[in-house]
C-alpha cells in the first residue's frame, strides 16, 4: 500500500495526492476539470455540482467556479407539548372469535361489554 500511495505522489495514508484529477461526467460524456490543486483535495467522488468555467482547446475544462447542492434548511415547527399515551389490554370480548356458543344473550352480553370498552377509552381520550 506504501509504494502504490508513492507511486501516486501521496504519503502513506493519504486520501489524495498532487497526482489527482477531478472530471466531470455524466450519462453522455466524460470531461476532465483543470483547477486549483487545493480544491481538488477538498472533493470526492459522487458530488452534485453546477461548474462555470470554458473548454480547453486540448478537450479539458478550465474551472471559474463551482456549486454544490445543498440540503435545505429545516421548517421551524412549534414543539408539540407532551402528551400521555395509554395501552390497553382488553381480554373476553371475543373479538375475532366465532358466534357465542350461549345464543343471543351471549351475544347481547359481548356487544353491551364492547359498548363500555368503546366509551371508556373514548371517556378517556376526550379527558372526561
Amino acid at each position: 500500500a506504501a509504494a502504490a500511495a508513492a507511486e501516486r505522489g501521496a504519503a502513506p495514508g493519504a486520501l489524495c495526492s498532487e497526482g489527482d484529477v477531478l472530471w466531470l461526467e455524466d450519462d453522455s460524456m466524460r470531461i476532465e476539470l483543470m483547477c486549483a490543486p487545493h480544491l481538488v483535495a477538498l472533493l470526492a467522488t459522487g458530488l452534485v455540482a453546477a461548474v462555470l468555467g470554458q473548454a480547453t482547446p486540448e478537450g479539458r475544462f478550465r474551472v471559474r467556479d463551482l456549486c454544490f447542492a445543498q440540503v435545505p434548511a429545516p421548517i421551524e415547527r412549534p414543539r408539540a407539548l407532551p402528551r400521555r399515551h395509554y395501552v390497553a389490554f382488553v381480554s373476553g370480548l371475543g373479538l375475532g372469535a366465532p358466534p357465542a356458543a350461549g345464543g343471543e344473550d351471549a351475544a347481547a352480553s359481548l356487544e353491551e361489554a364492547r359498548g363500555r370498552l368503546i366509551d371508556f377509552v373514548l371517556g378517556a381520550a376526550l379527558g372526561s
